[in-house]
């Protein structure tokens, strides 16, 4: 051990030197000293009445230990100058325990003790021995206590277990609703529950069936409740069967217009109707425990070498893992467009030296195959595909057209009134814009396309001067323009016609894909500032109005193409919620009462 310092300074030369010197076994000394003396009952200034119990302490250890008790003792209450302080509304133990904690710092959760603690370490301001109850609550959490767990935390603001009961009651929500206490939920916590990913069922028929069991325990007060609560039923991940079968024969979702607008959504993502881009909500992530995973795509493109793939990598975000699909039996040589119609996707066009293709390859993710579909009318190359209402659109320089998958056709329409290069496209709001570069010009030109009047209309552009045509894609009403010249991305408002800057991304994408997936735009690949090739893939939330990297590609890649898909990726792991009988039978329920 260092030897203390003499109490004679040392002088060196003109200057005074000095030596600082800690003790590093002072505190835990001195802790044990506090102890010693309470514990052989030295030096007492105070008590603490409890009832009928008697605490003896020292004002001035409270007073350290506890914001409550320094402003008690520090102020101009009585307590400050007295002797005793009468607690009341607490259990001698606990306020045993906590004065012990005050000399000690250590104190005893067990499960006779736990919600009292909790209780007088809130009022008394230990937030360590709250943090310490709340931890040991959420270690003891069961299918029978987690509501009333969930509720107590609740109710004393305890946010993070709060959160874990919830997590919880979610996680185990079959076995929760073999118990009473899952009928006596209100509304709020319903919502939460139902809304939350991590409900671990086999299928999501069983969320509707539970919020069913839920409603028939008292439909008079929970009708109207239970219309609300079926927006946190993940409708598109239900059998087609079962939809038409049980759900849209419920009684009071034929009567409501918010049921019937969410089975309206539903039926238009079974036929491919939807704009997943523009109605991006939670009703289109499926639940982990289901099986079923939105995979994020990478078609082709080209490594460092230049050496081009034909291979198709799908990445699952929940095991942060790729996972390689059918090989192209093409070629993906370059100024090809992807797509993505249903859970099927497009390849078209494309070219190799001066030969381009109007061929289409078609990949269906159920059987995991690509097989060739009608040919596009006109070859093209370094254009754009979309798909609108259930249709392919293709835009190019050499013409537009529309795809029906149902007839397998393809037919012309309207072309681009300023042919561009290098065309990139969207959809928004039932419109498609293009964006390109002039013939003969480096002028960027942004052009929407109306199916309903088979017009285009040029959009008035400005934005800065580019080396490269932007990446543009759509995600709840706005129309996103990605550079790759530079970090920055700018946003059009259809509705206000109004364009903003959002945040720039973590770093350059030259080469890069974009596309909208898990709820996020994404954008991965391409070379980045040091004109190294990157894999990373990084997301813009628009709720959080942030990008974050969310993984890294399989290989870093240019010129690649980018879609999202869902996909049944392994058996589910959820429970079977088994229900009554007669659990869709609300019509002895609902009947009037007999006069």
């Amino acid at each position: 051990m260092e030897e203390p310092l003499s109490d004679t300074p040392t002088v060196v030369g003109n200057d005074l030197y000095m030596q600082k010197y800690t003790d590093s076994n002072f505190t835990s000394q001195f802790l044990t000293g506090l102890v010693d003396l309470k514990n052989a009952g030295k030096f007492f200034d105070m008590n603490i009445c409890v009832g009928s119990t008697k605490i003896p302490c020292h004002r001035i250890v409270l007073a350290a230990a506890s914001d409550y008790f320094r402003s008690m003792f520090g102020g101009t209450m009585k307590e400050s100058f007295t002797n005793t302080v009468t607690i009341h509304d607490v259990e001698p133990s606990t306020m045993e325990c906590l004065v012990d904690f005050c000399y000690t710092g250590s104190v005893v959760v067990t499960e006779d003790n736990v919600t009292d603690l909790l209780k007088a370490s809130d009022v008394f301001q230990f937030p360590t021995v709250r943090e310490s109850c709340c931890e040991f609550l959420g270690k003891k959490l069961h299918p029978s206590n987690c509501i009333s767990i969930h509720n107590y935390a609740e109710s004393h603001s305890c946010t993070q277990l709060v959160k874990t009961a919830l997590t919880f009651i979610a996680s185990n929500i079959v076995e929760v609703t073999e118990y009473p206490e899952f009928l006596t939920l209100g509304y709020d916590i319903m919502r939460q529950i139902m809304s939350h990913s991590e409900v671990n069922v086999d299928k999501e028929e069983n969320v509707y069936e539970i919020l069913l069991y839920w409603l028939r325990d008292n439909i008079s007060t929970r009708s109207e409740s239970f219309c609300r609560l079926m927006e946190c039923v993940r409708l598109p991940f239900i059998r087609r069967i079962y939809l038409l079968s049980k759900i849209e024969t419920n009684p009071l979702i034929r009567k409501s217009s918010l049921c019937q607008r969410l089975v309206k959504e539903t039926r238009m993502f079974h036929t491919c109707m939807l704009d997943l881009q523009d109605n991006a909500s939670i009703r289109l992530q499926p639940r982990p425990s289901t099986g079923i995973a939105e995979l994020l795509i990478m078609v082709g493109g080209c490594d460092e070498n230049c050496d081009q793939a034909t291979s198709i990598e799908a990445y699952n975000p929940i095991t942060d893992s790729w996972r390689r699909l059918a090989q192209f039996e093409g070629n993906l040589r370059g100024g090809y467009a992807i797509v993505t119609l249903g859970n099927d996707i497009y390849v078209t066009g494309g070219s190799q030296g001066s030969q381009v293709y109007s061929r289409v390859w078609r990949y269906n993710s159920q059987v995991s195959e690509w097989s060739e579909v009608a040919p596009m009318l006109l070859p093209k190359e370094y254009h754009g595909s979309v798909v609108l209402n259930s249709f392919i659109y293709v835009v190019g320089a050499s013409g537009c057209e529309c795809y029906d998958f149902l007839l397998d056709r393809w037919t012309m329409i309207a072309s681009l009134p300023h042919p561009v290069t290098n065309c990139s496209v969207t959809s928004c709001l039932g419109k498609i814009y293009s964006i390109g570069n002039a013939f003969n010009s480096e002028e960027m030109i942004i052009q929407v396309y109306s199916p309903e009047t088979d017009s285009w209309s040029v959009l008035p552009c400005p934005l800065p001067q580019m080396n490269f045509v932007p990446h543009i894609t759509s995600l709840k009403g706005l129309v996103y323009f990605i550079r790759e010249d530079s970090t920055e991305v700018l946003t059009y408002d259809p509705t206000s016609f109004k364009w903003s800057k959002i945040p720039p991304m973590l770093q350059l994408h030259l080469g890069g894909s974009a596309a909208v997936f898990n709820g996020s735009v994404i954008v991965s690949g391409g070379y980045d500032e040091q004109f190294g090739l990157a894999g990373t893939i990084e997301a813009y939330d628009p709720d959080k109005k942030a990008w974050s990297v969310i993984g890294m590609m399989p290989r870093p890649m240019f010129w690649h193409g980018c879609v999202s898909i869902y996909r049944f990726v392994s058996t589910p792991t959820g429970l079977k919620f088994t229900a009554d009988a007669d659990l869709h039978d609300l019509t002895p329920l609902l009947k009037p009462p007999a006069s």
